[in-house]
C-alpha cells in the first residue's frame, strides 16, 4: 500500500482471500465456528479486492479476469456458508464475464462449481446443463482431457443418482477412453 500499487494491493488481497478459502477447507466440521470464520474473513478479502478492482486502469482483459476470479471465489465461499442463491448469482457474475471476453479456464471451473451447487440442491437437470457447459469451455483448454475425464465423472455421478444407470455408463466408458487415449 505504502508504494501506491494498487494491482499488488489487488493480487494480495485475493490471495489472502484464496488463502482463507483453502484454509476454510481443512475443517472437518462444516458448521464449526472456526471454519464460519475463516470463510467470513476469505469472504471480505475478496470483496476487498473487488472494491480495489474498480480502481485499476489496467488492460481490460486482464481486469476482467481478475474480477471474474474472484466472483468465482465468492461463489465458492458463499455456497460453504449456504448462500446457494448468493452462490449462483456469484457464478454467474464470473460466467458472463469470462464469455465477454474468451476467458475460457475460469469459465470452465466456474460452470463445473454452479454445476456442483445445483447438485448439492439435487437440482440435476441444471447441474447436468452446466457440466455440458463447463465441457464445452473446457474443450478449449490446454489439458482437456483430463478436465473433461473429471467432468464426465460428476456427470456420471449425477446421471446415477437420477438413475439414469445408462448414462452413467455412458459418461464413465468416455471418461476411460479418454484417459487411456
Amino acid at each position: 500500500r505504502s508504494k501506491g500499487d494498487s494491482v499488488e494491493e489487488q493480487r494480495a488481497l485475493a490471495n489472502i482471500g484464496h488463502m482463507y478459502l483453502i484454509m476454510a477447507d481443512t475443517f472437518a466440521n462444516p458448521e464449526s465456528a472456526e471454519k464460519q470464520d475463516t470463510l467470513e474473513k476469505a469472504k471480505k478479502y475478496c470483496l476487498h479486492s473487488l472494491q480495489v478492482c474498480e480502481k485499476l486502469s489496467i488492460n481490460k482483459k486482464e481486469l476482467i479476469e481478475m474480477q471474474a476470479r474472484l466472483y468465482l471465489n465468492l461463489g465458492l465461499i458463499v455456497d460453504q456458508q449456504s448462500e446457494t442463491n448468493a452462490a449462483i448469482s456469484y457464478l454467474n457474475r464470473a460466467i458472463n464475464l469470462c464469455k465477454s471476453m474468451d476467458i475460457w479456464e475460469i469459465l470452465y471451473r466456474s460452470y463445473n462449481s454452479l454445476a456442483c451447487v445445483f447438485q448439492h440442491q439435487s437440482d440435476h437437470a441444471r447441474a447436468l446443463e452446466n457440466f455440458d457447459k463447463a465441457m464445452n469451455a473446457a474443450q478449449r483448454l490446454q489439458d482437456k482431457n483430463q478436465h473433461l475425464c473429471d467432468l464426465l465423472l460428476l456427470k456420471a455421478d449425477v446421471l446415477f443418482n437420477l438413475p439414469d444407470f445408462r448414462g452413467a455408463k455412458q459418461c464413465l466408458l468416455k471418461a476411460y477412453k479418454l484417459n487411456t487415449a
